[in-house]
């Protein structure tokens, strides 16, 4: 079992979680539940990369920990 494309997949969840979490919850995307299809409203990117630089920057640091292979011997 390769336990590090598993935990990069976590992480790369997590994070797409949170940005889409994100999105819904401050009314940049509607999402339809029938259909399944996000429709993004148009935003300013500055606002939205400082409102999710806290809560996404963590998963996406530990997936890039985990492509680079930092802390391994």
């Amino acid at each position: 079992m390769n336990w590090s494309a598993i935990r990069g997949t976590t992480y790369a969840a997590a994070a797409a979680a949170v940005v889409g979490t994100a999105l819904s919850a401050i009314g940049w995307a509607d999402f339809d539940l029938n259909t399944g299809v996000v429709d993004l409203k148009p935003f300013n990117l500055y606002t939205f990369l400082g409102v999710t630089a806290v809560a996404a920057g963590s998963p996406i640091l530990a997936l890039v920990a985990l492509v680079k292979k930092w802390g391994t011997r």
